[in-house]
């Protein structure tokens, strides 16, 4: 669903210029529900652009979307933001298709059949692998969503920057808002560092699990109910590769990364015949990465 179109036409030589569609996408919250303009295959993005999250809601603010054939005569105004949920999903990425649940989050409205609304943008690519993404999983699924992953998109790995597991506010994966003691924040806080264990786990991969436990880490607090914290990054497929480029001792390298990924490394030749080549080039299609010799030194 297209909302409108932004267009800088003009820029100074100091200001940068930028060219987007706001668009958005609605998912049901049971399939049965869907109407029209709902459950279309969430976020694209074309070659070289990916996903930027402006917005997300969760609830119900109107009785024409995902109805199911219901009538809706009074229904409570009911709206969750939800923008940091779907922004873990889908930011950087090509494709996303996010739909909030109330095992994930906090149930807006009870009885109430509710609505994943996303808004966003297609940015360029460039940049995007220095950007952090933030995850959370529960401990229990009585919590919420106990077994998140996190993942990229082809070509791309996952590089964790910093996880722990604990409990630091109240509010998270706690879905019915409870105030018992196992939700409270200790004294003190509830930290317990996991960024080597998920390093080890999850570094290099395009997908992860970053559920954990107290037999994983250890217990931090105990009676208090826990969620792990993951921070992240998405990297080029190339620089994590086990067989990398080779080089000839002393020669100077420049590697270049495109718009699309992919990578070329020209090194000069500090050996060989003067009259073979003098260039050494390397290249990696991130599409299917490995990389390839084009040119050898002579």
């Amino acid at each position: 669903m297209k909302l409108f179109t932004s267009l800088l036409v003009a820029a100074s030589a100091d200001q940068a210029v930028e060219r987007f569609m706001t668009q958005s996408f609605i998912n049901c919250e049971h399939n049965h529900l869907a109407t029209t303009g709902t459950n279309e295959g969430g976020a694209s993005c074309p070659k070289n652009k990916v996903i930027r999250v402006m917005g997300a809601t969760y609830g119900r603010n109107d009785a024409d979307t995902c109805h199911g054939g219901n009538a809706y005569g009074n229904w409570p105004e009911c709206s969750l933001d939800v923008t940091e949920h779907a922004a873990a999903d889908c930011d950087g990425k090509r494709s996303c298709n996010y739909n909030a649940n109330n095992r994930e989050i906090k149930d807006p409205c009870v009885g109430t059949t509710k609505f994943t609304e996303v808004l966003y943008k297609c940015e360029s690519s460039e940049g995007v692998e220095d950007a952090v993404k933030e995850s959370i999983s529960c401990e229990h699924s009585h919590q919420g969503n106990n077994d998140r992953r996190i993942s990229c998109d082809a070509g791309k790995v996952l590089e964790i920057v910093d996880a722990w597991y604990g409990r630091e506010e109240q509010d998270v994966c706690n879905p019915n808002g409870s105030s018992h003691k196992h939700y409270l924040v200790p004294d003190g806080g509830c930290n317990r560092d996991a960024t080597d264990f998920m390093s080890d786990r999850c570094n290099g991969k395009r997908a992860c699990s970053i559920k954990l436990n107290n037999g994983m880490v250890g217990d931090p607090c105990r009676g208090t109910t826990k969620y792990s914290t993951v921070q992240f990054k998405c990297k080029n497929e190339c620089d994590h590769l086990d067989a990398q480029p080779v080089f000839q001792a002393g020669s100077e390298v420049e590697c270049r990364t495109k718009a699309n990924g992919n990578k070329k490394c020209i090194a000069t030749c500090t050996s060989g015949n003067r009259t073979g080549n003098r260039r050494n080039i390397w290249t990696c299609d991130r599409s299917d990465p490995v990389w390839v010799e084009n040119k050898p030194c002579a």
